[in-house]
């Protein structure tokens, strides 16, 4: 049995609150938060999050601003995730763990699970401190969480956007979007 999670190339939703759709806008993409505006955790610094969810992607996108945007993205390239919690096999811990500079005394072994091997990671200065560079050691490019995919890119092209605010509805999405698609239709037969 495997702990990887595969996930087509194709179009996914990131939610992004009021403070960065300026940003997103002006750099015409997605791409990892800067440290200094991250707010996630330090080993995910460097990561893009998408998720296959619109839910998810509208719950980020109010965050705790209440409103912001749902940007369509396209993620050109196959995502091979595994779960934060998910237990490592025997190989991944081995791999893990020849990073693991506290090894000798606190080890990565067969199941422990990959959030708390990144903490024992982490504790020392020297050691990757991100999923960034961690994940692609065991054949990875995403790690999953309840907020959908962190992704290892520089950059996502962005499909479609959707302002949302807090009282923006997944129908009002829906009739949003089709609103869009029926101007781009209208266009295109003249």
């Amino acid at each position: 049995m495997t702990n990887i999670i595969r996930k087509p190339p194709g179009l996914y939703f990131h939610g992004a609150p009021a403070s960065r759709v300026e940003l997103i806008d002006k750099e015409g993409y997605i791409k990892p938060a800067p440290p200094a505006a991250f707010k996630g955790t330090r080993d995910e610094i460097g990561l893009v999050w998408v998720t296959d969810d619109i839910s998810v992607a509208l719950y980020h996108a109010r965050g705790y601003e209440g409103r912001g945007a749902i940007y369509v993205v396209r993620v050109p390239f196959e995502i091979v995730a595994i779960d934060r919690y998910a237990k490592l096999t025997k190989e991944q811990a081995e791999i893990l763990d020849s990073v693991n500079l506290r090894r000798s005394y606190d080890p990565i072994v067969e199941g422990t699970t990959l959030n708390s091997a990144m903490w024992k990671i982490m504790q020392h200065p020297d050691a990757p401190q991100t999923l960034r560079e961690v994940l692609p050691l065991i054949g990875c490019n995403a790690v999953r969480d309840a907020g959908g995919y962190g992704i290892i890119a520089d950059k996502l092209e962005i499909v479609r956007k959707i302002p949302v605010d807090e009282h923006t509805t997944i129908f009002d999405i829906v009739r949003e979007w089709s609103r869009q698609l029926k101007e781009e239709c209208d266009a295109l037969l003249g």
